[in-house]
This record gives structure tokens, sequence and C-alpha cells, in this order.
């Protein structure tokens, strides 16, 4: 007596089986992000391919080797501080260690990672991935250089520095600008750039904002109204910013120099008075001159023509008459002269 049993349709689920986890362990193996798998005791359990790339070990020489091993000595504590915080809570996210490549390079890294558990809740391994930030890190630690860098140049320079937000709001000022402004910081960063604008109303403004973020560079001049009150003429260069939205203003104190061609302005203008005053007084004094020159022949014939005239003929009076006018008509003429 004997018994068959069909098991067709389990080998075909057996041969699906082993398809879809050689198939997983492709995707896996290849996959573009490095991965491990740790035990209980942090010992690597598997990698993968871009595991082994990123930092150049052969699968021997990882499996089997603690984490620690390939960390920066002063990171191994913290990995021994936080791998049973990582059992205990199920996963991590972010946590950045220091790791040893083959060739004795390091590179800084940031993982992500959960805790594989069987059903009675028990440990069976980690799942993590991480990626390296050491260029990221390279770059913003010298961004961070480059803004201090910049930072301290405008907080040295003499010229005025403040950035606008594309409503005119103060978003950053420099010391300089403090002192001739004479604000604080903390306060101008409250303010727009229109309770300190003595020429443009805010429709001015409005429309010289959007002309700067049309063409993009704008050099101007202006007058700005210092706390106390009293005026300060600057010659204003203006960048728009456009990934930043932002207006980056220069100012260069142009005060004394206004005050200067105001004065230049007014000795001019006194010189001109003065050259036509000049003008008129050499014309008055040729005239005068002349007319002086005219008396002159006036009383002296007249004097001649009395000496000739009887004292009781009436013509010896109306010389007189004569000799009197053109005598007060000298004195006159010595006074213009």
């Amino acid at each position: 007596f004997s018994m068959l049993t069909d098991i067709t349709a389990r080998k075909r689920m057996e041969d699906k089986l082993r398809q879809n986890e050689t198939r997983f362990r492709q995707m896996f193996i290849n996959a573009p992000m490095p991965y491990q798998s740790l035990d209980e005791q942090g010992n690597f359990l598997d990698v993968n391919q871009a595991f082994l790339d990123a930092l150049g070990y052969s699968r021997n020489e990882i499996i089997g080797r603690n984490f620690g091993d390939i960390l920066q000595p002063e990171w191994v504590d913290h990995f021994k501080e936080n791998f049973p915080r990582f059992k205990a809570v199920g996963e991590i996210l972010g946590v950045e260690f220091e790791m040893v490549k083959k060739d004795g390079s390091t590179i800084l890294v940031f993982f992500n990672g959960k805790i594989q558990r069987d059903e009675e809740n028990h440990f069976q391994r980690t799942h993590c991935i991480f990626q390296d930030i050491t260029e990221n890190r390279r770059i913003q630690a010298t961004l961070k250089d480059r803004e201090r860098y910049l930072s301290a140049i405008l907080e040295t320079i003499q010229e005025g520095f403040w950035a606008l937000d594309e409503n005119g709001r103060f978003l950053d000022v420099n010391a300089a600008y403090c002192g001739l402004s004479g604000y604080r910081r903390e306060e101008l960063l409250k303010l727009r750039i229109n309770d300190l604008d003595a020429i443009e109303t805010p429709a001015d403004t409005a429309d010289r904002i959007e002309r700067i973020r049309s063409r993009g560079f704008e050099r101007f001049e202006s007058r700005h109204r210092r706390r106390d009150g009293s005026l300060l003429e600057l010659e204003i260069s203006v960048v728009w910013l456009d990934h930043e939205r932002q207006l980056i203003c220069m100012g260069r104190d142009i005060t004394e120099r206004k005050q200067a061609e105001e004065e230049r302005e007014k000795l001019h203008a006194q010189l001109a008075q003065a050259q036509k005053m000049e003008s008129i007084g050499r014309l008055a004094g040729g005239v005068a001159h002349d007319f002086n020159n005219m008396l002159v022949v006036i009383l002296g014939y007249a004097e001649m023509a009395q000496s000739k005239v009887p004292l009781e003929d009436p013509l010896h009076s109306d010389l007189n008459e004569i000799i009197s006018a053109a005598s007060r008509s000298a004195d006159i003429t010595r006074q213009l002269l």
C-alpha cells in the first residue's frame, strides 16, 4: 500500500520564495546606501557592497568584528553609551560617528536604524543605513569661516551696512551704521527704512525696491534722519540678492562733503554778487569821473563869464546859480567816486 502526495504547488512556492530571496538579496547588496547589521553585542552580522566601498574593507575583514573596532578611539565610548539606548528605544535617527577607513583616513557619518525583534519581542539584529557627511561638514565649516570672515569685515569697515527684506524691514546692520544713525542694533531691527529716510515716502521706497529688484543694482544719494533728529547725507549702493530675497545696502557718509558743497555754492554766489557790484562800481566810477570832468569845464567857463559881467547886471545872478548848481553836482560825483 502506498500513498502519493502532490507537492507541485509547494515546490513552486519554494522556488518563488528562493527567487524572491535572491532578488531581495541582490537589491540589498547593490543598494546605493551603505547598510550594516549588528548582533546584540554590536558585532557585524552583515554589510552591503556600498558599505564596503565607502570604507575600503573586504567582507571577510568586517563580518564578526565589533562596530567599535572601526571607530575613531574618541568615538568608541559614544557608541558604548548609545548602543544600549538604541536597543531599548528600537530606532535611531541621525546619530553621528567618525569611522576609520581601511587606509587609515576617517569619514563622518550619520546613522538611521531600527531593531528587528522576533515574535516574542526578543532582539534579533539591527538594520542601519548611514550617509557620509564628511564633505558636507567641511563645506559647512568653510561657509561658517567665510561668514565669520565677512562679518568681521562688515564690523570693521567705516561704511554703513544694512540688509532689508523686500518690504523695507531691517534684517541686519553693522556697527558703522549704528554709529552713523545713532540707533542701537536691536532698535534698528524693529524699524523699516522709511522710519529713517528723510526724503522718500513709503510709495517712493516701494517703487525704488521694485526697480532694484528688476535691475539688480542701484547707486544713489539719500538723506537719513538720525536718532537725535539731525540729518545724515549718504551715498548708497544697493544689490538685490534674489535667492535670499534681500537688499544689501552700503552707505558712505557724505554729510561733510555736502556741507562743503553748499558752502562753496554760497561762496560762489557771494563772489558773483561781489563781482557784479564791482562791475557796477567801476561803471559808476567811470561815469562819475567823466561827469566830473564836464562839471569842471562848466564851472570854469561859468566863473570866467561871471568875472566879465558887472555885479549889478541880472546875468551875474544867473551865472551864480549855474556855478552853485555845478558845485552841488561836483559834490555828488565825489560821493560816487
